[in-house]
């Protein structure tokens, strides 16, 4: 039997096969419709027969998993936050898509979620008990692991907003209403902002580059540019503060960091090890901080499996 995990972004979907351990075929899709998922749907299971046929694999389908970049109750099956790109997703019943299509079970679950399973299960938080991922990317996620089993809460929050910690309470408004969070003082969303309204901005560097993001940034702050250099080494301080939070909170073995602004730039990792040292309470060397192994597919691997364990 094979089981299938879907991956669903704001711009980017991904999907892939999961036969036993091994993910044996993976495809990306641009989204068609950034305003509404269910025009997505019919391009999803298109690309869905196409890889299953192209594996030989058509009518043994077993299942399927997706992970959704927003709050979900994955006992009921419900998307319960608004997405902002998908306005209509908590109207759409993804269980009946998936019934209707190929008479198969379905299970939801929150991206950050989906891809710490998929580290615990197949990558750099392999036969971890307790675990913490921290997620760098547009915003700031957070997933964690505690006694072998995915920590959701009450209403399914538990240990899922780690970006909306608030680091700075005479910090910056951010998207979700409140102040000082760590995505409003850091992150690729915010960045923009943060760099044009800098008193330096007219005089930085930074004022010529196409795009503001974390590359750019780093790449300005290592040719000494000041604006860069101090935007780098904040945000660098408030993802730190972000990760004790989060050790001192879930007291993992290890912490797993992925996301686009970590990429192949050690300078996060090595700071975030730095730092940890720092944290009073621990004893030395007491959380081991790795980069995820499957950053592109822990989100499609780990969909997949909570799929097919359910089996």
């Amino acid at each position: 039997m094979i089981y299938a995990g879907i991956d669903i972004g704001g711009t980017r979907i991904k999907m892939g096969l999961l036969q036993g351990q091994e993910l044996i075929d993976c495809i990306t899709m641009n989204v068609v419709n950034q305003l509404s998922l269910s025009e997505n749907l019919s391009l999803i299971a298109e690309n869905l027969n196409n890889l299953l046929e192209s594996n030989n694999q058509s009518g043994n389908l077993g299942g399927i998993g997706i992970a959704l970049p927003c709050i979900v109750d994955s006992e009921q099956g419900k998307i319960l936050s608004d997405y902002a790109k998908f306005a209509d997703a908590r109207s759409i019943d993804l269980e009946s898509w998936a019934r209707v299509n190929w008479n198969v079970s379905l299970i939801m679950e929150n991206d950050a979620r989906a891809a710490l399973i998929g580290e615990v299960a197949f990558g750099a938080a392999k036969n971890c008990r307790f675990a913490v991922m921290m997620t760098l990317g547009t915003g700031i996620g957070s997933a964690v692991l505690i006694d072998g089993k995915l920590l959701r809460g009450k209403h399914f929050l538990a240990g899922n907003l780690g970006g909306h910690m608030s680091i700075n309470y005479l910090g910056k408004s951010c998207n979700c209403g409140d102040t000082g969070c760590v995505e409003s003082e850091a992150s690729t969303w915010a960045l923009p902002a943060i760099v044009r309204n800098h008193s330096l901005f007219s005089e930085s560097s930074m004022s010529s580059e196409n795009k503001l993001d974390y590359e750019s940034l780093f790449r300005n702050a290592d040719n000494g540019d000041p604006l860069a250099v101090e935007l780098s080494q904040n945000s660098l301080e408030a993802w730190s503060a972000t990760l004790r939070n989060l050790i001192y909170a879930y007291d993992p073995e290890k912490v797993i960091i992925s996301g686009g602004i970590v990429g192949s730039d050690n300078r996060v990792l090595n700071y975030f090890k730095l730092k940890a040292q720092h944290a009073s309470w621990l004893p030395p060397n007491a959380v081991e901080i790795v980069l995820a192994e499957q950053p592109e597919w822990a989100g499609v691997s780990g969909a997949a499996y909570l799929i097919q364990s359910k089996a």
